[in-house]
């Protein structure tokens, strides 16, 4: 599974989600970057993911979530930095599209709306936020 090469992987159960976990000043780099599902008040602080390929960060099912400076310097060619799935509410703060990202945060429409940004510097990505 595309998991088991994630650089961090945390998985949660739909009914006990992973809770209050918080990483700080993380550089990653591997096959995959970050993958989170069933999380519940998860905080990424100063965390870059440099993955070979796919979503530096692909969070699923997460509630409470808050991402603090979160990027990728090398993003994957054809992925988004932030790949974002049935987290409503997700705030996304103080974080920065290096040169060459093309779409920095990619999630659903209804919960683009739904949704904190702020502080962020994303005028280097083609795409700062696309919703499908």
């Amino acid at each position: 599974s595309h998991a088991t090469k994630a650089a961090v992987n945390i998985e949660g159960l739909p009914e006990m989600p992973i809770a209050g976990l918080r990483l700080l000043d993380i550089l990653g780099s591997g096959k995959r970057g970050l993958i989170a599902a069933h999380t519940n008040a998860m905080e990424l602080h100063h965390v870059q993911m440099n993955p070979e390929s796919g979503p530096a960060f692909t969070i699923s099912t997460a509630s409470n979530l808050l991402l603090d400076d979160v990027t990728s310097r090398n993003p994957a060619a054809g992925s988004p930095v932030i790949r974002l799935t049935t987290s409503p509410g997700a705030i996304l703060e103080d974080s920065y599209a290096f040169p060459g990202t093309r779409v920095f945060l990619s999630t659903t429409p209804k919960e683009k709306r739904a949704m904190h940004l702020s502080g962020n510097i994303l005028s280097d990505a083609k795409a700062p936020v696309q919703s499908d």
